[in-house]
């Protein structure tokens, strides 16, 4: 099957099909090309652009595919261009000519931009989420040696003594720096492409930002060319990859070293080694070498993307194929990779006597003996002369510096006095007690430090990892069609996120503006609660839209649940959908909390009734002024309501706010 063979008189070379075939690899895109069909459709068939039993024939036959695809019972071959058409022409087969519908304001170039996008958060979490893992084996190894002893090493050459805990919180830092990146990374991926259509946009009155909505996204795309043609977010986590392997190579590279009987510091776990086809004694450690080894790999991947996109013409080229399995691999080693080395690293020991020995070693106390001068009030550089010539003594003698005399001591320097003599590592070790120095009350400072920091990362990754969308929920929901005509996209509303720091409004803020703000349906009824049982309900409902549907630990929902304030519920139909909050600060002035709607009521005006109530509390009480932070996609929404976005966009939670305050009269 093709999806564009009516131009054509000749069909395609069999060599040239085979050539251009990307559904060898692509094919791992069909849960997030299900997700964003189910999505499109549903808009589709909300904005009347196609017959809603169309639609739902559609979904129940996308939902067929989901579980031949997860079961592997449907084909998948050559004779498919690339995943999307085995999708359709599947979908073709099981309801036949409604199948040809859903194509409809769609191209198969923001359709691949949306599929790689969503694929992409996910990989991203799933990365985040191994460089916590392998972060907290680091974290209990240290904790578990907190006063082992050894050598640190500048040029490979043994340096000053240091703790092996802080030797191994220092990979902990650049893992932090890595997840750090991914994040960041994150929000610039977190981008809804479809709607884009092959580079101008479509002639058809969608609905992106309900698009957005239901596949979970921040924020829209803001033009239609770019948007087709980016694959900056590949390229960045790609980055962020390559610094990720380098890390691990240099992790590798010194267990490697460690394992050696040169060094000796370290026992290799045996589940982390292989032996020798003709020597018996060997226990090599290729597990390391195969992660060092695999960096250049991933190297590669990084630049082979680079230069597909030089010099790309605007807007989408057939070379934007070849991100795919260059990404794909690259995510995929960098994964293996995270994975094998915090096993490994919760199974190594370090051989602590071998180290202490080591660090007492090689005149590795030299400085400590002209830092001793220099608190004497000797110019360090002067202290570091008479040092250096007393090394280079006991090298001609065959001795170290704990072995010489107060008498030969003070030879070189009359400074020296009896304490002076034989200075020990573990003091060394202890003189170093400045923030992120060796001294073991920082060592141990910083791994708390570096915990509370490595859990706010697994909640973030999981907060994130939860407000993504389900593919089942996606299929199986109730087809929501509206009664009235299509509503026409704001065209002067920016791009944003679905939800806001005050919650879910649940109006399309900022993109749908088809009636006054404050028109809302005779059915919604908003009162003030009192009593036990409607502050229950009131709860109950924030906690279905902030800790289970965005993930805000339940400790800062309760948090902000007990704040003293006037609590707004709304009913619709007789059942409770909404909640809002005003919080009444001194000097006539109020702040807007979280509102909340459940997710089924949303863009029926339940938002716009929860507002209302709050402003006409807030005149009842003689409120001057009313602030509120708004996401950037909500200000619009806000703006019918009489107010006016202030001072600098901040982020908050990752996403983007402005403060917007009301004068009431």
């Amino acid at each position: 099957m093709k999806l564009w063979g009516g131009r054509f008189g000749e069909s395609a070379s069999p060599s040239a099909e085979a050539f251009g075939a990307s559904i060898g690899f692509d094919q791992r895109l069909w849960p997030y090309d299900l997700m964003g069909s189910a999505a499109h459709c549903r808009m589709l068939a909300c904005q009347r652009i196609i017959p809603a039993e169309d639609a739902q024939a559609i979904l129940n036959g996308l939902s067929t595919i989901a579980a031949e695809l997860a079961s592997g019972t449907l084909e998948i071959g050559p004779a498919w261009e690339d995943i999307h058409t085995r999708v359709e022409a599947r979908l073709a087969e099981l309801i036949g000519e409604p199948a040809a519908r859903l194509h409809t304001a769609r191209s198969r170039n923001d359709q691949v931009a949306l599929d790689l996008r969503m694929f992409a958060r996910e990989a991203l979490l799933r990365h985040i989420e191994a460089l916590v893992a392998l972060q907290r084996a680091l974290l209990t190894l240290a904790e578990t040696y907190p006063d082992t002893i050894m050598p640190g090493y500048t040029h490979l050459q043994r340096a000053q003594p240091v703790l092996f805990a802080h030797h191994v919180l220092a990979y902990v830092e650049m893992l932090a720096r890595d997840a750090d990146r991914l994040l960041d990374a994150y929000r610039r991926t977190d981008v809804m492409p479809l709607g884009s259509g092959a580079l101008a946009g479509v002639p058809y009155a969608i609905d992106r930002q309900l698009v957005t909505e239901l596949l979970r996204f921040a924020e829209l795309s803001a033009n239609s060319i770019d948007a087709v043609a980016d694959r900056d977010f590949v390229v960045e986590h790609l980055a962020a990859l390559a610094l990720i392997a380098s890390h691990l190579s240099r992790l590798a590279e010194e267990i490697v070293l460690w394992s050696t009987a040169e060094f000796g510091f370290l026992d290799l776990p045996e589940a982390f080694a292989t032996g020798s086809s003709i020597m018996p004694q060997k226990r090599n450690p290729d597990v390391a070498e195969l992660v060092r080894g695999k960096t250049g790999r991933v190297y590669g991947h990084l630049l082979a993307v680079l230069t597909v996109l030089k010099g790309l013409p605007l807007a989408y080229d057939k070379d934007l194929q070849e991100d795919k399995e260059a990404y794909f691999d690259a995510g995929d080693t960098v994964h293996a990779c995270l994975g094998i080395m915090a096993e490994m690293m919760a199974a190594t020991r370090p051989r602590t006597a071998r180290m202490l020995s080591a660090a007492g070693e090689s005149f590795s106390l030299a400085t400590d003996y002209a830092d001793y001068l220099a608190k004497k009030r000797l110019p360090f550089r002067e202290a570091h002369e008479i040092v250096g010539k007393l090394v280079r003594t006991c090298e001609q003698r065959g001795c170290d510096l704990g072995d010489l005399t107060l008498d030969e001591l003070r030879a070189a320097s009359p400074l020296f006095e009896a304490d002076a003599v034989g200075l020990r590592v573990d003091a060394a070790v202890a003189a170093r007690d400045v923030p992120g120095g060796t001294a073991p009350g920082r060592v141990a400072d910083a791994g708390r430090a570096a915990m509370a920091r490595l859990e706010a990362t697994r909640q973030e990754a999981a907060r994130r990892r939860g407000a993504l969308p389900n593919l089942e929920r996606l299929l199986d929901q109730p087809l929501e069609v509206r009664s009235s005509e299509p509503r026409v996209p704001n065209r002067t509303a920016p791009t944003g996120s679905p939800t806001t720091a005050q919650g879910t409004t649940g109006d399309q803020a900022g993109t749908r503006n088809p009636e006054p703000a404050t028109r809302k349906p005779s059915s919604i009824e908003c009162r003030v609660i009192s009593g036990s049982n409607e502050f229950a309900r009131c709860a109950a409902i924030r906690t279905d839209v902030f800790v289970v549907e965005q993930r805000v630990p339940p400790e800062e929902e309760m948090d902000e649940l007990d704040r003293d304030a006037v609590h707004v519920l709304a009913w619709l139909d007789g059942a409770p959908v909404a909640t809002g909050r005003l919080i009444l600060d001194a000097d006539e002035h109020a702040k807007i909390g979280r509102m909340a709607v459940l997710q089924p009521h949303r863009r029926k005006g339940v938002g716009s009734a929860v507002l209302d109530k709050l402003m006409e509390i807030a005149r009842e009480r003689g409120v001057h002024t009313v602030s509120l932070a708004g996401q950037l996609h909500a200000i619009p929404f806000y703006e019918r309501f009489g107010f006016v976005a202030r001072g600098d966009v901040f982020v908050e939670a990752g996403i983007e706010h402005r403060l917007m305050e009301r004068e009431l009269g």
